[in-house]
Protein backbone atom coordinates (compact mmCIF):
# COMPACT_ATOMS: atom_id res chain seq x y z
CA UNK A 1 0.00 0.00 0.00
CA UNK A 2 3.07 1.96 0.66
CA UNK A 3 3.97 1.27 -2.54
CA UNK A 4 1.20 2.55 -4.04
CA UNK A 5 1.26 5.85 -2.20
CA UNK A 6 4.85 6.87 -3.24
CA UNK A 7 3.55 5.91 -6.88
CA UNK A 8 0.43 8.14 -6.88
CA UNK A 9 2.40 11.09 -5.20
CA UNK A 10 5.25 10.89 -7.84
CA UNK A 11 2.91 10.65 -10.76
CA UNK A 12 0.29 13.26 -9.38
CA UNK A 13 3.72 15.79 -8.91
CA UNK A 14 4.58 15.30 -12.75
CA UNK A 15 1.49 16.08 -13.75
CA UNK A 16 1.19 19.45 -11.76
CA UNK A 17 4.80 19.64 -12.85
CA UNK A 18 3.82 19.52 -16.86
CA UNK A 19 0.52 21.80 -16.57
CA UNK A 20 2.52 24.35 -14.79
CA UNK A 21 4.81 24.15 -17.70
CA UNK A 22 2.19 24.17 -20.42
CA UNK A 23 0.21 27.45 -18.48
CA UNK A 24 3.55 29.06 -18.98
CA UNK A 25 3.19 28.68 -22.89
CA UNK A 26 -0.54 29.92 -22.83
CA UNK A 27 0.55 33.27 -20.59
CA UNK A 28 2.77 36.44 -21.31
CA UNK A 29 2.69 38.05 -24.80
CA UNK A 30 0.98 35.27 -26.83
CA UNK A 31 -1.49 37.73 -28.03
CA UNK A 32 0.69 40.42 -29.58
CA UNK A 33 -0.31 42.86 -32.00
CA UNK A 34 2.14 43.41 -34.69
CA UNK A 35 1.58 45.90 -36.84
CA UNK A 36 4.19 47.17 -40.01
CA UNK A 37 4.89 51.24 -40.21
CA UNK A 38 7.33 51.39 -42.72
CA UNK A 39 9.25 48.92 -44.80
CA UNK A 40 12.11 49.42 -47.49
CA UNK A 41 13.81 47.31 -49.58
CA UNK A 42 17.31 47.29 -51.02
CA UNK A 43 18.66 44.84 -53.26
CA UNK A 44 18.78 41.92 -50.64
CA UNK A 45 17.50 43.59 -47.55
CA UNK A 46 14.35 44.64 -46.02
CA UNK A 47 14.14 47.11 -43.60
CA UNK A 48 10.97 47.58 -41.44
CA UNK A 49 10.27 49.80 -38.57
CA UNK A 50 7.29 47.83 -36.34
CA UNK A 51 4.88 48.94 -33.57
CA UNK A 52 4.75 45.69 -31.43
CA UNK A 53 2.31 46.06 -28.21
CA UNK A 54 2.60 50.14 -28.81
CA UNK A 55 6.33 49.82 -29.08
CA UNK A 56 8.61 51.14 -31.58
CA UNK A 57 11.44 48.01 -33.57
CA UNK A 58 13.39 48.29 -36.31
CA UNK A 59 13.84 44.86 -37.96
CA UNK A 60 16.62 43.98 -40.88
CA UNK A 61 16.22 40.40 -42.73
CA UNK A 62 19.41 39.67 -45.84
CA UNK A 63 19.46 37.00 -47.44
CA UNK A 64 22.10 36.09 -49.51
CA UNK A 65 23.16 32.85 -51.43
CA UNK A 66 23.32 30.34 -48.91
CA UNK A 67 22.70 32.61 -45.48
CA UNK A 68 20.23 34.50 -43.86
CA UNK A 69 20.56 37.03 -41.39
CA UNK A 70 17.58 38.52 -38.90
CA UNK A 71 17.73 41.98 -37.08
CA UNK A 72 15.55 43.32 -34.31
CA UNK A 73 16.33 46.73 -32.59
CA UNK A 74 14.04 48.60 -30.01
CA UNK A 75 13.93 52.51 -30.19
CA UNK A 76 14.49 54.39 -27.24
CA UNK A 77 14.05 58.18 -27.02
CA UNK A 78 15.31 60.60 -24.17
CA UNK A 79 12.42 61.96 -21.80
CA UNK A 80 11.79 65.38 -20.35
CA UNK A 81 14.47 64.31 -17.59
CA UNK A 82 16.77 63.04 -20.05
CA UNK A 83 16.63 59.52 -18.96
CA UNK A 84 16.44 56.93 -22.19
CA UNK A 85 12.93 55.36 -22.31
CA UNK A 86 11.56 52.97 -24.99
CA UNK A 87 9.98 55.01 -27.80
CA UNK A 88 5.94 54.54 -28.44
CA UNK A 89 4.21 54.03 -31.69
Amino acid sequence: MKVLNILYCWVVKKILGIILVLSFFLIGNAYTKIRIIEEERSNDVVYSTVCVDGYKFMTMFEQGNNTESVSITQFYILDEKGNSVPAKC
